[in-house]
């Protein structure tokens, strides 16, 4: 399943990356750099995930930063939505607050629309782990300003590898007014 996954969320970071050849990548490309180092190390600090894939989409300038998490956690739809609504909104404050990185943003102010975040839960038992079981949600995807919640289901299973079910698809601005109600 984590073999597939991993497959699915480097072939959705990488297709959208193309090297950038003297378009200001040599400046810029430092700059995307320091902002994941201090994304993913405050992930790995705040909640014990750790970042396995990062990439984006940064031909001529910056325009999709995406990143893959894994960690061991047991979440329901609702934790599930807090989570990749704080990290996402942490990361959007991360890219514009840094003023020089601005001129080489897609588009200023940066948006859930330009990030691309994934996270891969489950168990350890015994050293070994294992796919979270429903209720809890296996994995968590928001990409193009949508996000989709699976469960792990061993009868759906896709090639063998990813056996997982959607179990709900909002938009970002869907679930960002449900956490902001919270408040």
């Amino acid at each position: 399943m984590k073999f597939f996954k991993r497959i699915v969320l480097a072939f959705s970071l990488f297709s959208q990356f193309v090297v950038a050849i003297e378009n200001n990548v040599d400046i810029y490309g430092p700059l995307v750099d320091e902002i994941t180092s201090s994304f993913t190390k405050d992930m790995l600090k705040n909640y014990d995930m750790t970042c396995d894939l990062a990439g984006g989409s940064m031909p001529y300038d910056v325009e999709i930063l995406g990143y893959g998490f894994n960690g061991c956690k047991q979440l329901q739809i609702e934790e599930a939505r807090s989570l990749i609504i704080k990290w996402s909104e942490d990361l959007i404050r991360k890219v514009n607050a840094n003023e020089k990185i601005r001129p080489y943003l897609h588009n200023y102010p940066f948006t859930n629309k330009n990030i691309n975040l994934a996270i891969d839960l489950e168990i350890v038992n015994g050293g070994t782990k294992y796919p979270v079981d429903p209720p809890y949600i296996a994995f968590i995807i928001l990409t193009h300003g949508k996000i989709r919640y699976s469960v792990y289901d061993e009868e759906n299973s896709f090639l063998n590898s990813f056996k997982g079910k959607t179990v709900l698809i909002e938009t970002y601005e869907e679930a960002f007014k449900i956490e902001s109600e919270k408040l």
